[in-house]
Formats: structure tokens, C-alpha cells, sequence
């Protein structure tokens, strides 16, 4: 089967659709919607681009698709107000494969604009959208194209059904289950974590070309507790699947021979699998990587396994359609409730997912200005301070031609200095600019040294003495700009 023709989340806004069938995603999202938000906020202090492109990787159909762009736009806005950076335009590319529904996305468009128009008296900044279709394992975009890449609950998602589940003859492997499960031989676990390295390389590897210098990514997927690959989480919920199946089997709605040949193109990695492949593809940064609980939703009106049901259904029902037909989708579902709902009445199925942070592994050169702590106050050991000390150089001129001449494998065609404008702000003072622009850069390290509990009245002192010194004489910090060739 041909995953990338025939798999999608079902379409439109019916009983069954994904826009309808999908808040158990979205309140998963919601739980690490403040790590998006304040990876947002570090990426745009650090680079302020006039033009920021977002890309939404596997972003389906429905309200979700819509609100983190409304969040991450808000809070780009308030941050361009804070530093008085008015300029920035917005670009945001919605990808999925291309059997999607973009079709409802673009419908949903102007009530979206509409949205972000509500209590802005002085207009919006210029924001362009676009669907992208294709895969995500693979390039999508030009080099240094986008500043923040956001997926949410699509990279479990292989590019196709691992091709050693089945022999040289074509015959099935993983007979009577539709992924891993306690019956399967060792090479069904092997064939789907292979596929999953191969394909999650393919993804950093394209993003990292990308992404510009400095860039960021929040990805957003299921995964596992441990090494084994079964347990009472992810897998759990496919065991499930595989009896709803067999039950059809029993009843003689479908033919045993058409159940076993029938696979998920999905993977539930560990921890551990997705620290190994970020190293060892090397392009980017893992500066975050948190495991969270999927809670179970509350609905009075629904039990949890319909809960389940439907959203299973609004994911799967392309894939199970293509190879049953849509004939079985009703009693197969009902089928799958009910046995949801007898598991969880004996013990709590557990999904996990992973949020992870990366950055392009290449950085690019910050130059700040850095203040005392408040040791004289009491709040910090004069010890602890004395010890601290920030990783930054700030070279001559002559450093820096010297270094490049010494190379030797590039020509150095310009070199220019220029000094950092003074930033005008009405609101705000400068030295209130500089610092929360210091503290968006320092506050990681400056937290692991001293302790977070500091940073307010460090800050603020940093603030008020920077306007003092502004008082007396400007401060004038330098940047170079080099242009190089390679000889």
C-alpha cells in the first residue's frame, strides 16, 4: 500500500472527521503549549527577523491546525512590542501528505484573520499562508527557508509499512496482530525500528537545510516508556485493535488471510532510540526532551473507549478502508469501545508522548553585555559568584584576519565593523531593552549556576544600571560583519 496516496485524516467536518474527533490531541498539545511558546519567544529575541517563516509539519485538518499558529502569532506580537520590532511579516506553510483536506484549512482562513484582527486598532503585520504538500521525510523548502518548525502528533507516523514484515514470498510475518505485539517474532520489532531510524534521520537531516542558523524545532509524538516494546501505553491501544479485527474474523465479516496482511505504518520510539538518532545525524541540538502522560479526557456524555473509538477512526479510516473496504468501519469501531472500556475497567492504559526542543547545531554569534550579581545584597554567595564566568569573546580586527589568514582555506573579501544602534522605545527605557534581551540569552546558564529564584531582581538591577551608565556616556557595543570565500 502506497501510505503516501492513501493515508489521511478523514477529511470535512462530519461525524466522523478528524476536525470533529480530535480534542484528545489538541488537550495533549495544550499540556506543552508553554515550551512552544517560550522556544517561540528565544527564537525571535535572538534573531528578530524582518520575515519569519513557520512551517506546521503533518498538520491535518480542523481547529487545530489553526490555533498554535494564533498562539505563536500572538506571542511574536507581544514580544515585537515589548523590544519596539514592528517590522516582522509572517510566513506559515501548512504540510501534510497530499491526499489532506487543505481544502477546509483555506475555508477556515478569513474567519482566521478576522480573529487576529479583533482588538488590534493599528492593523496586522503582512502574514502569508500556504499548503505544502508531501511528505516530511524528504526536503519541502529551500536552505535557511524557516525559522520555527512545529509538528504535533504526526512523526509516529512512518513513511510506509516496513517491508521485512513480510518474507521473500510476500507472506505476512506478523500474522494476527496489526503492529508489535506478544506474539510477534523478533524481526517485526527490528523491521519497524529500523524503519523508524531511517525515516527520523531523513526528517532532521532535511530540516536541519532548512531551518536558518539558529533555528528551532518542537516536535510533538507518541512513544514508550522503556526498551520493551509492548507494555500498557501506545501499543496497548493497537493489541486492542488487532482483537477488534479478529472479532470480524470470527463473525465472518472478513477473511483471516486479508486480517494478517494488514500493518500500521506507525512506531512508538524510546527515549533513548530518539537521543541515539539525534546524535548520531548530528545536524541539530537536542537542548530539551520530555516524556508527559496523555490524560484521559472527561465527558460525561462518552465513555473513554468511544473517546478513543472516534479518534482512532478519524486517523485510521483511510488506511483500513483502502484494504477492507468501508463496509466493516462501524462494527469494527463499536467492536473497539467496547473492549477500551473493559481494559480500562481493569487498569489504566497509559499513553506517553514526547515533546522534544532542537536547535540547529550551528549558532550563530551573539553579542551582549553582561552586569554583576546582587552578592552585595545577601541573595548570592560572594564564593559562587566569583566563580562564574560566561563563555563569550568579543575579538579585535586584527584577531580575527589573523585567525583566517592562519586557516588558510578561505579568502577574507570584507570586513567591516559597525556599532548597535541604540534602540528607541517610548515605553521602555534602553537599559530595560538590553535586559530582557541579556536575560532571554543568559537566563539558562545564569538559572544553573545561581538558581532561578534571582533572576527578577538581577535583572532588574541590571536595568537600572545600564540607564545609569547610558546617564553618564553611551555604551557602544560593536559587531563585525565578515564575508568569506572559500579558495
Amino acid at each position: 500500500m502506497d501510505v503516501e496516496k492513501a493515508f489521511h485524516m478523514t477529511g470535512g467536518v462530519g461525524k466522523t472527521s478528524y476536525a470533529k474527533n480530535s480534542s484528545l490531541q489538541k488537550k495533549a498539545s495544550d499540556k506543552v503549549k508553554h515550551i512552544i511558546i517560550q522556544t517561540v519567544e528565544e527564537l525571535y529575541l535572538a534573531t528578530t527577523p524582518k520575515s519569519i517563516g513557520i512551517a506546521d509539519l503533518g498538520c491535518s485538518s480542523g481547529p487545530n491546525t489553526l490555533s498554535i499558529i494564533k498562539d505563536i502569532f500572538h506571542t511574536i506580537q507581544a514580544i515585537s512590542h515589548k523590544i519596539m520590532h514592528h517590522s516582522t511579516e509572517f510566513r506559515v506553510y501548512f504540510n501534510d501528505l497530499p491526499t489532506n483536506d487543505f481544502n477546509s484549512i483555506f475555508k477556515a482562513l478569513p474567519e482566521f484573520h478576522k480573529l487576529l484582527r479583533q482588538d488590534r486598532k493599528n492593523g496586522l503585520p503582512s502574514i502569508f499562508m500556504g499548503g505544502y504538500p508531501g511528505s516530511f521525510y524528504g526536503r519541502l523548502f529551500p536552505n535557511s527557508y524557516l525559522h520555527f518548525v512545529h509538528s504535533s502528533y504526526s512523526l509516529h507516523w512512518l513513511s510506509r509499512v516496513p517491508p521485512a514484515l513480510y518474507d521473500e514470498h510476500k507472506t505476512p510475518l506478523n500474522k494476527g496482530c496489526v503492529y508489535i505485539c506478544e506474539a510477534s517474532p523478533s524481526v517485526v520489532s527490528e523491521a519497524y525500528s529500523l524503519q523508524f531510524q531511517e525515516d527520523f534521520s531523513l526528517f532532521l537531516r532535511s530540516r536541519s537545510e532548512e531551518l536558518v542558523l539558529g533555528g528551532r524545532m518542537v516536535l510533538i509524538f507518541l512513544g514508550r516508556r522503556g526498551p520493551e516494546h509492548v507494555d500498557r501505553g501506545n501499543s496497548f491501544f493497537w493489541e486492542i485493535l488487532s482483537r477488534s479485527f479478529a472479532t470480524l474474523v470470527s463473525q465472518g465479516e472478513i477473511e483471516q488471510e486479508v486480517f494478517d496482511s494488514y500493518d500500521v505504518h506507525f512506531y512508538a520510539p524510546s527515549k533513548e532510540e530518539i537521543e541515539e538518532e539525534v546524535k548520531k545525524e548530528g545536524s541539530l541540538k537536542l537542548e530539551r526532551l520530555e516524556m508527559f502522560e496523555m490524560e484521559k479526557g472527561e465527558d460525561g456524555s462518552e465513555s473513554y473507549g468511544t473517546q478513543v473509538a472516534v479518534a482512532v477512526r478519524a486517523i485510521q479510516e483511510s488506511m483500513i478502508s483502502h484494504h477492507f473496504g468501508e463496509r466493516i468501519l462501524d462494527s469494527l469501531f463499536e467492536n473497539y469501545a467496547r473492549l477500551v472500556d473493559q481494559e480500562m475497567a481493569k487498569e489504566d492504559i497509559r499513553p506517553i508522548s514526547f515533546v522534544l526542543n532542537c536547535m540547529d547545531n550551528y549558532e550563530c554569534t551573539l553579542l551582549f553585555l553582561f552586569s554583576a550579581s546582587s552578592s552585595d545584597q545577601g541573595e548570592i554567595e560572594q564564593e559562587v559568584f566569583d566563580s562564574y564566568d560566561v563563555h563569550f569573546y568579543a575579538p579585535s580586527k586584527e584577531e580575527i584576519e589573523e585567525e583566517v589568514k592562519k586557516e588558510g582555506s578561505l579568502k577574507l573579501e570584507r570586513l567591516e565593523m559597525f556599532e548597535m544602534e541604540k534602540g528607541e522605545d517610548g515605553s521602555e527605557s534602553y537599559g530595560t531593552q538590553v535586559a530582557v534581551a541579556v536575560r532571554a540569552i543568559q537566563e539558562s546558564m545564569i538559572s544553573h549556576h545561581f538558581g532561578e529564584r534571582i533572576l527578577d531582581s538581577l535583572f532588574e538591577n541590571y536595568a537600572r544600571l545600564v540607564d545609569q551608565e547610558m546617564a553618564k556616556e553611551d555604551i557602544r557595543p560593536i559587531s563585525f560583519v565578515l564575508v568569506l570565500r572559500k579558495i
